[in-house]
């Protein structure tokens, strides 16, 4: 016989004989569904001990970042603005404050600054991503009108500069009016965001800057800036965007 086998049923035969002794001592091999539950039950508390973990790491990060929301100018003080601006006091907190947002961008001081803002937003409120939230509650204007006012950034700094007159300053205004040309009202219905033209030429400083632009914005956009504001708004509208230039040095 195969000495194995030999051992195998010595080893059995010896089992059987330890049973006759002590009964209820006798298992031959596991137990499967008595080993399943076992490894289900801690697969579930495990899974359980990683989730509260991580709510309470959330929630400690959260506080970290809110003991510095109230210093100004910091990354955290610019997230928390731009959150209540998107989830702000209107009936049902229904729509986004359009102007308190646009103020809170062009306040952004360098494009590196602007990433601190994402994480700081991130940390803040639970990992929402700031830019998703932005997608989600603004329209597609008024989304690159946002960017583009990035755009002009410096690349780095934690200071606001004064405008620089330069190819990527005159390309973030011109994008920005373009953008506003692009507007929908009621979702479906073409229109013109007549607040976010005016904060562009409010922005430039000189006639001959708002020249240099009609300039840029004709080479970008193959029509002249003059022929863009008149065929986008009434011309009462487009009166009263011209006294803002009239008024500059």
């Amino acid at each position: 016989m195969n000495p194995a086998v030999t051992n195998a049923l010595m080893t059995y035969a010896a089992a059987r004989q330890n049973t006759r002794a002590n009964p209820g001592t006798l298992q031959i091999g596991p137990r499967p569904a008595s080993t399943a539950k076992k490894v289900v039950v801690g697969v579930l508390v495990g899974a359980g001990v990683i989730l509260m973990g991580r709510l309470f790491y959330l929630k400690w990060r959260a506080l970290q970042f809110q003991k510095r929301a109230y210093l100004p100018g910091s990354a955290e003080a610019f997230a928390q603005m731009i959150r209540l601006s998107i989830h702000n006091d209107n009936f049902m907190h229904w729509g986004t404050d359009n102007e308190a947002l646009r103020k809170v961008f062009i306040a952004i001081p360098s494009k590196d600054f602007f990433r601190k803002v994402i994480d700081a937003y991130a940390g803040l409120y639970s990992n929402d991503s700031m830019m998703g939230d932005l997608k989600s509650e603004l329209k597609t204007s008024e989304y690159k009108e946002m960017l583009a006012i990035i755009s002009s950034k410096p690349d780095t700094g934690n200071t606001s500069m004064p405008v620089q007159l330069n190819e990527t300053q005159y390309r973030s205004w011109a994008d920005r009016i373009a953008a506003a040309f692009d507007y929908t009202n009621m979702v479906i219905f073409p229109g013109t965001d007549e607040d976010a033209i005016k904060q562009v030429l409010t922005e430039i400083p000189t006639q001959s800057a708002y020249a240099t632009l009609g300039r840029y914005f004709q080479q970008w956009y193959g029509k002249t800036l003059e022929a863009a504001l008149r065929d986008e708004l009434y011309f009462w509208e487009y009166n009263e965007m011209m006294e803002i230039i009239k008024a500059k040095p």
